[in-house]
Parts: C-alpha cells; sequence; structure tokens
C-alpha cells in the first residue's frame, strides 16, 4: 500500500487518500480524512498499465467508489464533506 507524505498527495495512479476508505466502506477514516482537508472531489487522473501510464483513463470520484460499492454511510459523509 501507498505511503502518502501529506493530506494532498496522490499514489502513482492519481488516486488520493480518500479513495481507498471510501470504496472500502471506512466512514470514521473517511470523515478523519475529511476533517484534514482531503478534498471529496478530486478524481483519479490515470491508471498504470504494465509499467505505462495512460493519461486520461481515470476520472474516478471517492463519491462515485462509495455509490458504486454501496456505502451509504460514506456517501453521506462525503456529500457533507462537499463532494459533488
Amino acid at each position: 500500500m501507498y505511503k502518502y507524505k501529506s493530506i494532498s498527495e496522490v499514489d502513482q495512479y492519481g488516486n488520493t487518500q480518500l479513495m481507498r476508505p471510501s470504496k472500502m466502506g471506512n466512514i470514521e477514516k473517511v470523515k478523519e480524512l475529511l476533517k484534514q482537508g482531503c478534498d471529496p472531489n478530486k478524481a483519479n487522473t490515470g491508471l498504470k498499465r504494465k509499467g505505462k501510464f495512460q493519461e486520461g483513463k481515470g476520472g474516478i470520484t471517492p463519491l462515485f467508489l462509495a455509490m458504486k460499492h454501496k456505502h451509504q454511510g460514506v456517501i453521506e459523509a462525503l456529500i457533507d464533506g462537499g463532494a459533488e
């Protein structure tokens, strides 16, 4: 797992720290990250396949992931935190 150095840093796929807890339904972590200032509207920027970064193949937000996996509490927390 990628170790983030700051609240605004992204991993090699353009994912923010909110992506994984939003996908997994970890409402406590989502609320903690939002309180620390993590942007709920920042989408990932691309995918890395076979070692090659593909610009423009991303665009997934934490809210999209929460909705896809039907995590209602996380959806509400993200919207309360400013997700659109």
